[in-house]
């Protein structure tokens, strides 16, 4: 299968382009610059030259591939409603393009929160671990409309992660009010006493996925990520 891949140098896309080519799949992936086309082709994927914003490029790769993967975002939290219209017009073109065929296009999005609560808990997996559900349900053949939960833990706390963090900085963890967060934070801080309430159960049963990396707490509590 021939796959075009939006944002194939990510963090999430480019194990996604690993976890494709691994499986002996063909990948183009989107890139905007030369040391991203090198990534590329160093993971044995084909460069494609372009951005989100342009919506000619996007139509190009969808229109070479079988399928389409969507994991590409503008993390510019200070932009992030307009960076928002640019990610929907992009999914527009790319829609477009594939409407009519059996050209599956899988779309990357968080989950919804809900209210706060005393413990601000969020689902987690690996990315590896997430990269083999875009496989499995581009080989399975996706369902029109399907929604796959790539959730290997269902509700990791704020406050442990912060506790890691804190334990190999050597520096205090320290609660803070929703105004003090805010006045550091600004808008983002409100997600972190959000609940997030996310089962992987159906998306296990139907693409029998199964996680295999290490849990968030466990692998952010490696040295690697604490050394210059």
């Amino acid at each position: 299968m021939r796959v075009f891949v939006t944002g194939a140098t990510g963090f999430v896309g480019s194990a996604v382009v690993g976890e494709l080519s691994g499986a002996g799949h063909q990948v183009l992936g989107l890139t905007r610059s030369d040391a991203g086309a090198e990534a590329l082709l160093a993971a044995g994927a084909e460069p494609h030259r372009g951005d989100l914003e342009d919506l000619d490029s996007l139509r190009r790769g969808a229109a070479a591939a079988d399928a389409v993967v969507h994991t590409a975002f503008i993390h510019d939290f200070s932009k992030f409603r307009e960076n928002c219209e640019i990610d929907r017009r992009a999914i527009e073109a790319l829609g477009a393009v594939l409407a009519g065929s059996d050209r599956p296009l899988l779309v990357t999005s968080g989950a919804a929160v809900v209210a706060a609560g005393p413990v601000g808990t969020w689902p987690a997996v690996h990315r590896f671990d997430a990269a083999r559900v875009y496989r499995l349900a581009l080989e399975r053949g996706p369902v029109a409309g399907a929604r796959y939960h790539a959730i290997a833990e269902e509700g990791v706390p704020f406050r442990d992660i912060a506790g890691v963090i804190g334990h190999r900085l050597g520096v205090p963890v320290v609660g803070k009010s929703p105004d003090e967060a805010a006045a550091h934070f600004g808008w983002f801080a409100m997600f972190v006493g959000m609940d997030v309430p996310t089962s992987s159960e159906r998306t296990r049963a139907m693409l029998g996925w199964q996680p295999q990396q290490p849990g968030l707490i466990a692998d952010i509590d490696r040295p690697a990520y604490f050394t210059g």
